[in-house]
């Protein structure tokens, strides 16, 4: 006697097969089978429907006979009914091999009633990462639906019923790989997937339903060597893009039908999003010349690469063709290489008029062997003097490197290569002007300024070196009118805030990058400094992990901060490998003193001296966070080491998180009594000065070069350890 289940999938074969209609390829001929063998892969009509089942023994799948480079690729499918939740179901192209490359379409199941996720994305050279998610604006279970792939040498288009969802671009220009050069087969495939697939892993696949059904008709492939008269022309496919109609109905599906793009997730991607996501600009189209002739601006590239020079005779600028009231600008700049003494290449937001606003970045050059000086500025109201200076820590004429000017309503923010280096916030309810009622065009321009821009203008412009030339690319400006589906989101510019790891990096930067900060300047504000740079300021009490190479320990990095000072690190090595088990890792933080341990055994205590004039955290509440992120510009061996990221995921495992503070009323916790006073005692002085003296590899207290002027004054208290 047949079960229920049976009797559907029977049912759901029969629908597929009436279904079935003329096609240029045939399955009996032009595929193989490659998983799952005859039992769950199922030929009907002579070859022009196909059937893949899922059931917990097998999945199933297919590849092509032929592979190709550059096609038009169309199948038509049927999705599994019901609850599907746990199962996928693939369409692809890939070639094999651990660079490969990979062009998909998979269909995340989901139960009964909920939408399908039609999930895509673009491998080039073995590297991903680049999805984007949807919903359908139909159900794809209950008739058979075309889904499309054209790659072609510029773009992949990737298509639903002929209506494009997703158009990924050749940017090898940029740097961004492209697939282009390893032949690929199709495949097609059913498997279980229920460690991921639906809701994150969370809804698991239902045996009970199984078998899995899906239905693959109209297997269509059109490439190079295709002659055939029904097909669609070579010729379109090959150099396909999308008309004004297409561009509107791409701009339809992910305004609507969009769940997730990667070029948006600022969380995943901290150090910045990739190339692609912040499609340039056009240098011959979006700016005018406003300076230097066509002599000192030059355009290549069609347009995406722009050059100004400086001679004795001109210097040179340009502006945006529009205006903006409040963006977030991205521009790459490669700067004057050599003896750039004297020179200033800008890059700066600015409306007009006496009264203006302006956000500055200016690159101020130096002798050859020394660094740039990046000045940064903010004028609101006619008024600037609000002056911060940074040193980069890289060369910023060997390549390009990107700057970002990040301005809403609510603060601006500078960026180099994603890493923020300053934030001006809005301080209007303090008195403090903020530049947000005057729209601003950017302008770049190279010029001579040698009469203060190098030491205070002691060194001049050597003229025996001109002409001068500094390069700009990828030029991108994201305002709310911004409608490109490739640039960063509206939502998210207009309100960006730094996360705990930006802080961090924003700490770093200041800390050991910043050379002059107007904040700090009691001798040019002897009435008073500026009422935006009394805002209190964060405290901070840290643990980090800095990874290293395999077999190379770990460095535990310990630092404190007290009304936003910190430069108080202490380092060590660990007497265990940390990676191999959980230990715990305890911050102990009461009136009197921090008191940081490993397994309970104190490796750092730090003393509440406010008595001598030392900051310690005793007047901000402060929230608990714990971050993975990449930082392999200095973590490991001073950033001489980069992350592998063939390696990844990295993962890291916490558990056992416990808070005992002042109302914990917890009768297993650790008493409020003991830890609100809690110190060492001779056990734990003993322990203390034992790690301290065999795993200590750095301590503030003891780096006479970092403080020339005298140790801070806590390391010199005799209850400092």
């Amino acid at each position: 006697m047949c079960s229920s289940t049976m009797v559907l999938a029977v049912m759901l074969m029969l629908s597929c097969v009436m279904a079935a209609s003329a096609t240029p390829c045939n399955f009996n001929q032009d595929i193989d089978i490659n998983w799952g063998g005859n039992e769950h892969v199922k030929i009907f009509n002579g070859g022009k429907l196909l059937t893949l089942s899922l059931d917990n023994s097998s999945g199933a799948g297919f590849q092509s006979k032929k592979d190709y480079l550059f096609a038009r690729v169309d199948m038509q499918l049927k999705l599994v009914p019901g609850n599907s939740a746990g199962t996928v179901t693939t369409y692809y192209l890939s070639s094999q091999g651990p660079a490969h490359d990979e062009i998909d379409f998979e269909f995340l199941g989901n139960v009964s009633g909920q939408p399908y996720t039609v999930h895509t994305n673009v491998y080039a050279k073995g590297k991903g990462n680049r999805e984007q998610q949807f919903r359908l604006w139909f159900d794809p279970t209950s008739a058979l639906h075309t889904y499309s792939i054209v790659w072609n040498a510029q773009r992949i288009i990737f298509m639903v019923d002929n209506s494009p969802i997703r158009v990924f671009e050749n940017n090898e220009a940029m740097g961004v790989p492209f697939p282009n050069t390893q032949r690929m087969k199709v495949y097609s495939s059913l498997w279980n997937a229920d460690d991921w697939a639906t809701q994150g892993g969370r809804v698991k696949t239902d045996w009970t339903k199984a078998p899995f059904i899906a239905c693959y008709r109209n297997f269509n492939v059109n490439d190079a060597s295709s002659t055939s008269t029904n097909s669609v022309s070579n010729q379109a496919w090959q150099t396909q893009q999308l008309d004004t109609m297409a561009r509107k109905r791409l701009r339809w599906v992910q305004s609507k039908y969009m769940i997730y793009n990667y070029c948006t997730d600022f969380k995943r991607f901290p150090q910045g999003l990739p190339r692609e996501c912040k499609l340039p600009c056009n240098f011959n189209q979006d700016i005018d010349i406003n300076w230097g002739g066509n002599e000192h601006v030059k355009t290549f590239n069609g347009g995406q690469l722009l050059t100004l020079s400086l001679d004795n005779s001109s210097g040179a600028g340009f502006q945006s063709k529009k205006d903006y009231l409040f963006a977030r600008v991205d521009m790459q700049l490669k700067l004057v290489p050599g003896n750039s003494a004297g020179t200033v290449t800008t890059y700066y937001l600015s409306s007009q008029g006496p009264a203006h606003d302006e956000i500055d970045f200016e690159f101020l050059g130096n002798v050859s062997g020394q660094p740039y000086t990046v000045h940064t500025n903010v004028y609101a109201q006619g008024k600037g003097n609000r002056e911060q200076q940074f040193r980069l820590w890289f060369d910023p004429t060997s390549a390009f490197h990107t700057y970002s000017i990040v301005w809403s309503a609510q603060r601006i923010i500078f960026m180099v290569d994603n890493s923020p280096i300053r934030v001006f916030e809005n301080n209007e309810a303090m008195g403090v002007p903020f530049p947000n009622s005057q729209r601003m065009k950017v302008y770049s321009s190279l010029w001579n300024a040698d009469d203060w821009a190098t030491q205070g203008g002691r060194v001049k412009t050597d003229w025996t070196k001109a002409p001068f030339i500094a390069c700009y690319r990828n030029f991108n400006v994201n305002d709310a009118s911004s409608t490109s589906t490739n640039s960063v989101s509206n939502q998210a510019w207009q309100t960006q805030q730094l996360d705990i790891m930006a802080r961090k990096r924003l700490r770093w930067v200041q800390s050991n990058y910043m050379i002059y900060n107007y904040c700090t300047d009691f001798k040019r504000f002897p009435q008073g400094l500026p009422h935006e740079c009394k805002r209190p300021a964060h405290d901070e009490i840290d643990f980090e992990f800095l990874g290293n190479v395999s077999g190379q320990p770990y460095t535990v990095h310990t630092n404190v901060y007290a009304q936003g000072k910190g430069n108080r690190e202490q380092q060590f090595h660990l007497w265990f490998d940390p990676t191999t088990a959980f230990h715990t890792y305890s911050i102990v933080w009461n009136s009197q003193r921090i008191i940081f341990m490993v397994d309970n055994s104190p490796i750092r205590v730090f003393e509440n001296n406010e008595a001598m004039g030392v900051p310690f955290p005793n007047s901000q509440r402060m929230k608990m966070y714990s971050s993975l992120w990449n930082a392999d510009d200095w973590a490991t061996q001073g950033g001489r080491i980069k992350t592998d990221w063939t390696k990844a995921p990295f993962t890291a495992c916490y558990r056992n998180f416990n808070v005992n503070d002042a109302s914990s009323t917890s009768t297993n916790s650790i008493s409020n009594q003991a830890w609100q006073t809690q110190q060492l005692d001779s056990m734990g002085q003993k322990r203390l000065r034992w790690v301290q003296r065999k795993y200590m590899i750095y301590n503030y207290c003891t780096d006479l070069k970092r403080f020339p002027q005298g140790l801070p004054r806590e390391c010199k208290h005799r209850r400092f350890h």
